[in-house]
C-alpha cells in the first residue's frame, strides 16, 4: 500500500515494507498519469519507507515505488526490481 501526504508544496510519501530481506526502494514520478513517462526521483536505492518530493511540480501527479535486491546466482548477480505500485496525487 502507498500513500501520501500534501502538506506545503511537498508530497510525502509512504509505503508498507516489501517482505523480501534486504530490499531498497527506487521512487518514481510522472507528470501524465500512467502512461508516464516515469522519471526517477532517487539516484540511488533508499532503505526506508518513506519519500518527500521537494517542490514537485504543479497539477496532478503519479508516483510509482518499486522494491529492489541484490540476487546472487551462479550465473552472477543481478538486480531485480519489482512491479510498481502506483499512487496518483494532485
Amino acid at each position: 500500500m502507498l500513500s501520501s501526504v500534501v502538506a506545503d508544496g511537498n508530497v510525502t510519501l509512504n509505503w508498507i515494507p516489501s517482505p523480501e530481506p534486504g530490499a531498497n526502494y527506487f521512487v518514481y514520478r510522472s507528470t501524465n498519469g500512467l502512461d508516464g513517462p516515469f522519471s526517477k526521483l532517487t539516484a540511488t536505492a533508499i532503505c526506508n519507507c518513506a519519500y518527500t518530493d521537494y517542490s514537485p511540480p504543479g497539477g496532478a501527479k503519479c508516483y510509482m515505488v518499486r522494491s529492489l535486491r541484490l540476487v546472487n546466482s551462479g550465473s552472477g548477480s543481478y538486480t531485480n526490481l519489482s512491479q510498481g505500485v502506483f499512487l496518483n496525487v494532485n
